[in-house]
């Protein structure tokens, strides 16, 4: 009955965001997690403060969309993919990508070269050369590569994550009080 009411209580206040959401099959292990932590060791008491949400890129307010929809088209011909993009209170924003091999190679390589990648040129010699599995070792490597551009350009717009972290940390606050006063 609890468990029920705190995951109506998470679904409720996560749509009202009209950005987050969470995994439903995540949210029973949040859930559980919760009820299974003795009162002393819970750092809080708001069950919001314990799940991991996904955001949708496509209806955050534009102070947040414009830059994380430029920043997934500065990586569009990346060897990586962006998985998803998500928050939580104990970490803010963050994201998750996967390696992505290139439809056009060239257009991959041209955008390492643009990124600054030492080997480039031996690379690029190579490349039409390699083996399926030197490519796919290769790939790996500009993988690795990849993500730490992201970091780079996440560095570079952390003021904004800031915003984003104490806006949405904020108003997922809000709307728990909201909801447990007329809950309770």
């Amino acid at each position: 009955m609890l468990t029920d009411t705190l995951q109506e209580l998470v679904n409720e206040i996560t749509n009202k965001t009209n950005y987050l959401s969470v995994k439903e099959s995540s949210l029973p292990y949040y859930i559980s997690s919760f009820l299974s932590m003795n009162s002393s060791k819970k750092e809080s008491e708001n069950i919001i403060e314990y799940v991991s949400y996904i955001i949708d890129v496509d209806r955050l307010p534009s102070l947040y969309k414009k830059p994380l929809m430029e920043l997934i088209r500065r990586f569009e011909f990346s060897p990586l993919s962006f998985y998803s993009f998500n928050f939580s209170f104990k970490t803010g924003f963050f994201y998750n990508c996967t390696p992505k091999k290139q439809d056009n190679e060239y257009a991959m390589l041209q955008w390492i070269r643009c990124r600054g990648y030492k080997n480039i040129d031996a690379l690029e010699l190579k490349w039409s050369f390699l083996t399926e599995e030197s490519r796919t070792s290769e790939y790996l490597k500009l993988y690795k590569y990849a993500q730490k551009e992201v970091i780079k350009e996440l560095k570079k717009m952390k003021p904004l994550v800031d915003q984003f972290n104490k806006d949405t940390s904020g108003l997922l606050s809000e709307l728990y009080a909201v909801e447990m006063n007329r809950v309770f």
